[in-house]
């Protein structure tokens, strides 16, 4: 099948299929292939470690210990915070915690390189110099998982479950990450020498001099701000999905196959379709105690109105309704036809047919309608005793039984008719694809115009409102893609405002937090207006991505921001600093992330290929703003800050204190 289906088969016809007894063996194949090639991204990242760090052992415990971070993080989701929901976002963790994971084995590797030309009070002994490095990484770390944590919790806001489950595992796997103090300890004990680099020599002695050169800057934020106002526009341009979202590459034959069946060949009646339902005696769910997070499997009580009696004029009306939706014509686009009759569902008009011929009565008197000259309408009464036999018996309109045909429409409860309803297929929607927000809203809202015609003329008669729902949850879906686009952009402001209210407690600089948050949403433009330019749209895939940009967004800017704190001197010799301790942290960490994401563009699920695209943007974008932007804006506006008198001889006399104890 492969073989036939290539592109060079054969020049003049092109082979696709989608035949449903080879569905699954494909799909796992699919899963089999991405999942090789996530696994190429975690060896993309042992590799860069072993080459950074020079260390085969300290490369392989360092990814152990990223992955043992997980059972412990799914040990505090599951049982600490007795989270039930598990949503197949989670996976992603896995990318998460490798890229903070590396990143956090980077700082501190290079903290205990600088440890070296600290002084003799850090080199006085092992103890020393590891406390030295532990308290100048620890806090970086520290500052740098908070902010990020914050981020990923803003998404706690979306009433989308799955969401919201994938923040709090995601900020679990980041908290539960281990350090790499043993690992360095380890190295120190048994004398391995960390090589030198020669990146640091690059950031401190060439890097630094040109972003505090003024000309530089000037020709920095020339582009920058250009790029910026470009980024804006096109961010603004960003729209809904217009069409049928896909889970596969689109070259995929599978996915062309689907896509030729539903884009190029138009529905025929025998073709499945979603049935909308019109329903009187129900509420909308009692939604009290829904918590779906703890338990998942609660989502809610029918809600029945009280009142609510299917009497004659109850059957009257919803006689009238069935046939409006069979004969009006504004109602011909969204009602499907099978052999030449609209597909409308009504169990009152076999109802009054059985009331009046009773079983003897046959089909061809069902449809023909003779039986309305009559007293067709059944008494309240007279439901008790008539119902169960008429459930029982067959329906003019399929090979079962009426119980069966209509039991979505029909609730009889072996009591009382607790709810009664009508329902048609839909000419648009079908149980297979998903169309987008805005094609099935302009369906929605045309039947919730006929929905009100319809109350005005049954509310009074069958003492309520009625209910318009469908059973394949499209209009569910409908309203979650909306919630996922307004929760994604919520939700990245969101992590935008903690990411500075955490920069602010953390540096206590004013001016540091507004600069670092200025970085953060020039990545957050950029990254949306980049994927808008090369033709994204805002599905789902898309929404979610752009509910988590801030958690990807905060890292650099935030290990910068902090080196730029703890350095000592003027704005120059501060960002000479700065870029000295961090630039190689920073740098290998974006490299790291870059590295890992290139495998999964190639993925032919089309959420883990998007996934890929949209990290290596942000990564990228984060690296570039950190270092071009936000260390230009601290070296043009020169904000002195003084430090505390005295603070280095205290830090060492606390370091030597708390060693002695």
């Amino acid at each position: 099948m492969d073989k036939i289906t290539s592109a060079n088969y054969n020049q003049s016809v092109h082979t696709y299929y989608f035949m449903g007894i080879l569905i699954f063996d494909v799909i796992v194949k699919i899963l089999i292939s991405d999942g090789f090639k996530a696994t190429m991204s975690f060896v993309a990242v042992f590799f860069y470690l072993r080459f950074m760090i020079g260390s085969w052992f300290l490369a392989t415990v360092g990814m152990l210990e990223m992955f043992l971070s997980l059972p412990l993080a799914w040990f505090t989701f599951s049982y600490v915070f007795s989270i039930k929901y598990f949503s197949t976002l989670n996976v992603l963790c896995v990318f998460i915690v490798a890229a903070i994971g590396a990143d956090d084995i980077f700082v501190f590797m290079d903290a205990y390189r600088q440890s070296a030309r600290k002084g003799a009070d850090v080199l006085e002994s092992l103890e020393t110099r590891m406390s030295w490095v532990y308290r100048r990484s620890g806090k970086a770390m520290l500052v740098t998982s908070a902010t990020t944590c914050s981020a990923f919790l803003c998404t706690i806001i979306s009433p989308i479950a799955g969401t919201r489950s994938f923040g709090c595992c995601t900020c679990n796997s980041i908290e539960d990450n281990p350090d790499p103090t043993k690992r360095a300890l380890d190295m120190a004990k048994n004398g391995q020498v960390l090589p030198s680099d020669r990146i640091t020599q690059f950031y401190q002695n060439t890097f630094a001099p040109f972003i505090l050169h003024q000309r530089s800057r000037m020709y920095i934020a020339i582009p920058v701000i250009a790029w910026i106002i470009l980024s804006v526009f096109f961010t603004t341009k960003l729209q809904p999905t217009q069409s049928t979202e896909q889970n596969l590459d689109p070259d995929h034959p599978l996915q062309k196959g689907a896509t030729i069946l539903s884009e190029k060949f138009p529905t025929v009646q025998r073709d499945p379709s979603t049935e909308i339902h019109f329903i009187w005696g129900l509420e909308d769910v009692d939604r009290d105690g829904v918590r779906q997070l703890f338990d998942p499997e609660f989502v809610g009580k029918p809600s029945f109105v009280e009142g609510f009696e299917f009497n004659e004029q109850c059957q009257e009306g919803m006689l009238e309704v069935c046939d409006t939706l069979r004969t009006n014509r504004g109602l011909e686009s969204l009602i499907k036809r099978k052999d030449g009759l609209r597909s409308v569902s009504c169990f009152v008009e076999e109802l009054g047919a059985y009331n009046v011929l009773g079983t003897s009565g046959t089909c061809e008197g069902t449809k023909s309608g003779t039986w309305r000259s009559g007293d067709w309408q059944m008494a309240s009464s007279d439901l008790r005793s008539t119902m169960p036999s008429f459930v029982k018996h067959s329906t003019c309109y399929a090979e079962t039984s009426m119980h069966a045909h209509y039991k979505y429409t029909m609730g009889w409860d072996g009591a009382k008719v607790r709810y009664a309803g009508i329902s048609f297929e839909s000419n648009l929607l079908d149980p297979w694809n998903t169309l987008p927000e805005e094609s099935v809203r302009e369906q929605y809202d045309e039947l919730l115009m006929y929905k009100k015609i319809f109350d005005k003329k049954l509310q009074e008669a069958c003492q309520g409102e009625s209910i318009m729902t469908d059973l394949d949850q499209k209009f569910i879906f409908m309203n979650n893609q909306k919630i996922y686009r307004t929760s994604a952009v919520s939700g990245s402001l969101l992590g935008v405002f903690l990411a500075f209210i955490v920069l602010l407690v953390s540096t206590r600089r004013f001016h540091i937090a507004f600069f670092a948050t200025l970085s953060i949403a020039s990545v957050l433009f950029s990254v949306l207006g980049s994927v808008t330019m090369t033709g994204w749209t805002l599905g789902t895939n898309e929404a979610i991505l752009v509910s988590i940009l801030a958690g990807f967004s905060v890292d650099y800017v935030v290990h910068l921001a902090h080196a730029y704190v703890e350095a000592e001197g003027s704005a120059a010799e501060r960002t000479t600093e700065a870029f000295g301790d961090m630039g190689i942290s920073v740098f290998s960490g974006m490299l790291t992330s870059v590295v890992a994401s290139i495998p999964l563009f190639t993925c032919t699920l089309t959420f883990f290929a998007k996934f890929g695209t949209f990290l290596c943007l942000t990564i990228v974008f984060s690296w570039f703003f950190a270092n071009f932007g936000f260390m230009s804006l601290l070296s043009q506006f020169q904000i002195p800050m003084e430090k505390t008198k005295g603070k280095v001889q205290r830090n060492s006399s606390e370091m030597k204190s708390s060693l002695r104890v």
